[in-house]
């Protein structure tokens, strides 16, 4: 599996919102990312990680399946980064269908 490219400052910018981590998630399985790898930030850009268009699809077809909704490709394409793709996945769930909150699991 790739890993991700060095950010050249070094720093990295975690996912915020539990709608920003599930999009995580879902561009890691796509794009086959290592988990070793750095985390995945907010400003990453779907294509600049190695996406394509056929994995823009499949990844098109987890977003909706994991928030109930119908992202079109073009909205999908158009998000400058995953930052831009939670606010769009935001103003396309129902009212009232929030994820729930994040909330520390105990290690075993």
């Amino acid at each position: 599996m790739p890993a991700l490219p060095a950010r050249e400052d070094g720093a990295v910018l975690l996912p915020r919102t539990p709608t920003e981590m599930r999009l995580v998630e879902i561009w890691s399985e796509v794009l086959r990312l290592d988990a070793t790898s750095p985390a995945l930030s907010p400003a990453d850009n779907f294509f600049a990680l190695g996406g394509h268009s056929l994995l823009a699809t499949q990844a098109l077809s987890r977003v909706n399946e994991a928030f109930g909704i119908r992202l079109s490709l073009i909205d999908f394409l158009g998000a400058a980064d995953l930052a831009a793709l939670a606010r769009i996945v935001e103003e396309q769930r129902p009212a009232g269908d929030a994820l729930p909150p994040l909330a520390a699991q105990p290690r075993e």
